[in-house]
C-alpha cells in the first residue's frame, strides 16, 4: 500500500493551519465586538400611562399621568455606558389637546430597593404644524397615511443624553410623569439609545466594514505566526532528512567487504549457491525466505509506524507518526492509508456532532425570541439557522476523501485508547519520548472541527446579513452572540472528550429525550390525563416537539443496539413511545387531588 506523499501531508498541514487561523480570527473578532459594544444598545418600550380619579368628581383627574416600567438587571442599561432617554407621546384628538401649554416631563430611575438613583426633567409643548408641513401631508398623503410623517398630535421629547449606570448599584425601575393633569395621552413610548464614541459608533453602525477590518487584522497576526512556525518546522524536517538518508549501495557494501580480508584470495564463484543433495531448489527457497524474514523491520511501539523510503522495499524509515489519513497495521510495522468505509455507528456519531450545535442554536433563538411581537423575525432566524448548518454539513462531507462524494473512508477502530494517542507515546530507555500523535480514528476527530469552522463562517455571513437588513435595531443580538460563543466551547469539549462522547452519545441522547419529554409536559401545569391528551392533540407546538423528541429517542435506541449486532435490533424503536405513555398513564396517581385523598 502506497503511503501518502509528504507534499500532500505538507499541504494538509498548511490547510489545517489556515482553517485554524480563519476560525481563531472569526472568534477573536466576535469576542472583540462583544467586549467593546454594550449588551443593550437601542431599546423601545411602551408606557402604560395611568392617573388617579377624584372622589368628588365623576370625570375628574386628580393626579399627573404616570407610567412605571420594571426591568431586569442589564436589560435596558449596560454599566459605564452613557444613554439618552427620549419620550414619544401621542395625544388624544380632543379639544383640550389643542389648548395645552407648556408642560414638564420627568423621568426618575430607582434601584431594586426603591431608592432614587437619578431624576431628569424636561419642559416641552405641542407645536402647531406649519403650513409648509400641511402642504407636504396633502401632497404625499399615502406616505402620511403609512406613518412616514409625524402627525400634529405627536411629540418626541429628549429628556437626557448622559445617564450612566454603575454595576455596583443597578437600576430596576423607571418612572415617567407628565406634570399636566389636563394632558390626555393616548400612547407613550420611552426610547433608550446608547451614546457611542468614534470606535463604538464605527463598530455598531458599520458592522460589516468593522468586522472585516478586525478579521483582517487578526488573520494577518495568526498567518504571520503560522508562517514563522512552518519555516521552523521545514528547517527541522530538512535536517532530519539529511541525517536519515541511507543509500542502498552503502548497506550492501559492508557485507561484501566483511566476507574476505584484503590479503585473502577470493574465488570467482564465491557468490554462487552450492548444490545440495536432495531437493536443492526447495532448500534455496527456505534460505531466501528465512533471509527475508530476518530483513523485516521490528514492530513499533504504541501507535508508531514506518514508511517505505522511495520505491525500494529494503529502505524504510524509523518508527514515527503516520501521515494524516493513515494508521499502523495490526502488526504495528507499516503505515497504511485508511480506505475502509465508515460503519453505521460512525455515521450516527457524525450526525450527532452536527445535530448538537444545530439544536443548541435553535434553543437560543427560541429562548430569546419568545416575547417577540412579530413571528416573522423568529421564522427568518430559524430558516437562517437551518441554512447555516446545512452548508456546514455539505462542505465538511465533500471535503474528505473520496472528494466531492457523499461517502467517507476511515480507519478501523478497536478500542478507547485510539482516541487519545498522545497519552500512549512510547518512552525509550525512560529518557526519549517518540512523538507518535496523529489522528488514529480518522476522520471522526478532524471532521467535526471542519464542520464547526464552516459553521462559524456561515453564521457570520448569513446571520449578519439578516441582522443588518431585516432586524436592524428591532431585536437584541443575544442569539447571534450565544451561537458564536458556543462553537469554541463545543470545539474545546470535542478536543478533550471526543472518545467519551463517541461511546456514550446514544445514552446522552436517550437521557436528554426522556427528561425533555417530562419537563415539556410538566410545564403545562396540573392536568388530568384526558385534559393532557386533548392539549397535545390540539396544539401544533406540542405535536412538533413530541415528534422531534421521538425521532431523537429512536436515533438513540438504534445507536445503542448497533454495536451488539442483533438481527432484529431495529424492533427496539417500538419502545420509543414508552416515556410519553408512562407519563400519561401515571398522571392520575400524581395529581394533587389523589395525593390529598390518600393522606
Amino acid at each position: 500500500m502506497r503511503d501518502v506523499p509528504k507534499s500532500v501531508a505538507y499541504v494538509g498541514r498548511i490547510l489545517l493551519d489556515l482553517s485554524f487561523a480563519l476560525c481563531a480570527s472569526l472568534i477573536f473578532t466576535i469576542i472583540t465586538r462583544y467586549l467593546i459594544l454594550p449588551a443593550s444598545v437601542y431599546k423601545e418600550f411602551p408606557l402604560n400611562v395611568l392617573f388617579n380619579t377624584c372622589d368628588n368628581e365623576l370625570h375628574g383627574v386628580c393626579s399627573f399621568p404616570t407610567a412605571t416600567l420594571f426591568f431586569d438587571k442589564g436589560e435596558i442599561f449596560s454599566p459605564s455606558t452613557p444613554y439618552s432617554l427620549n419620550v414619544r407621546l401621542k395625544f388624544a384628538d380632543v379639544p383640550t389637546t389643542r389648548q395645552l401649554g407648556l408642560f414638564q416631563n420627568v423621568i426618575s430611575i430607582h434601584n431594586e430597593a426603591g431608592d432614587l438613583l437619578k431624576k431628569f426633567a424636561k419642559s416641552a409643548y405641542l407645536k402647531e404644524p406649519s403650513y409648509f408641513m400641511k402642504i407636504l401631508w396633502i401632497m404625499f398623503f399615502p406616505l402620511y397615511f403609512l406613518g412616514f410623517f409625524r402627525g400634529a398630535d405627536e411629540l418626541e421629547v429628549p429628556i437626557t443624553f448622559d445617564y450612566i449606570e454603575y454595576a455596583s448599584n443597578p437600576s430596576k425601575k423607571l418612572v415617567y410623569t407628565l406634570q399636566d393633569k389636563f394632558a390626555n395621552v393616548e400612547h407613550a413610548d420611552v426610547i433608550v439609545n446608547a451614546q457611542f464614541g468614534l470606535v463604538r459608533y464605527f463598530l455598531y453602525y458599520w458592522p460589516v466594514c468593522s468586522s472585516l477590518l478586525l478579521f483582517s487584522v487578526f488573520l494577518g497576526i495568526f498567518i504571520s505566526i503560522f508562517i514563522g512556525r512552518l519555516i521552523l518546522l521545514s528547517g527541522e524536517e530538512s535536517e532530519e532528512v539529511e541525517q536519515g538518508e541511507v543509500e542502498p549501495e552503502q548497506v550492501a557494501e559492508p557485507e561484501k567487504k566483511e566476507r574476505f580480508a584484503k590479503d585473502e584470495f577470493e574465488p570467482e564463484n564465491a557468490d554462487e549457491v552450492p548444490e545440495i543433495c536432495g531437493n536443492a531448489p526447495e532448500r534455496v527457497d527456505e534460505k531466501m525466505s528465512s533471509f527475508a524474514a530476518e530483513s523485516q523491520p521490528a514492530p513499533c511501539l504504541g501507535f508508531c509506524g514506518r514508511h517505505h523510503l522511495n520505491t525500494s522495499s529494503t529502505a524504510f524509515s524509523d518508527c514515527g507518526a503516520c501521515a494524516w489519513g493513515s494508521r499502523t497495521t495490526s502488526e504495528k510495522v507499516w503505515c497504511e492509508a485508511c480506505v475502509s468505509p465508515l460503519t453505521a455507528y460512525d455515521w450516527m456519531y457524525l450526525v450527532f456532532m452536527a445535530l448538537f450545535p444545530f439544536l443548541l442554536h435553535l434553543y437560543f433563538i427560541r429562548s430569546y425570541r419568545k416575547y417577540s411581537r412579530s413571528r416573522l423575525y423568529e421564522v427568518v432566524e430559524h430558516a437562517c439557522c437551518v441554512l447555516e448548518n446545512t452548508i456546514a454539513c455539505l462542505v465538511s462531507l465533500l471535503s474528505f476523501p473520496p472528494y466531492f462524494s457523499f461517502s467517507l473512508f476511515g480507519c478501523e477502530k478497536s478500542n478507547f485508547r485510539e482516541w487519545f494517542p498522545h497519552n500512549y507515546n512510547p518512552v525509550i530507555d525512560y529518557t526519549k519520548t517518540l512523538r507518535c500523535s496523529y489522528e488514529v480514528v480518522y476522520p471522526l476527530y478532524s471532521m467535526p472541527f471542519l464542520h464547526l469552522t464552516v459553521l462559524v463562517v456561515s453564521i457570520v455571513i448569513f446571520r449578519s446579513i439578516v441582522y443588518c437588513t431585516l432586524m436592524y435595531k428591532a431585536l437584541n443580538g443575544k442569539p447571534y452572540y450565544y451561537s458564536m460563543l458556543s462553537i469554541p466551547i463545543i470545539a474545546g469539549a470535542h478536543a478533550y472528550l471526543a472518545g467519551f462522547v463517541y461511546y456514550s452519545f446514544p445514552y446522552i441522547l436517550l437521557l436528554w429525550g426522556i427528561c425533555a419529554n417530562v419537563v415539556h409536559l410538566a410545564m403545562d401545569g396540573k392536568r388530568t390525563m384526558r385534559e393532557m391528551i386533548l392539549r397535545i392533540v390540539k396544539s401544533p407546538m406540542h405535536i412538533f416537539f413530541l415528534s422531534l423528541n421521538s425521532l431523537l429517542l429512536a436515533f438513540a435506541v438504534v445507536a445503542i443496539m448497533l454495536p451488539f449486532g442483533l438481527q432484529y435490533g431495529f424492533l427496539a424503536i417500538f419502545v420509543v413511545p414508552t416515556p410519553l405513555l408512562f407519563y400519561l398513564v401515571t398522571i392520575p396517581f400524581t395529581h394533587p387531588s389523589s395525593v390529598n385523598e390518600s393522606e
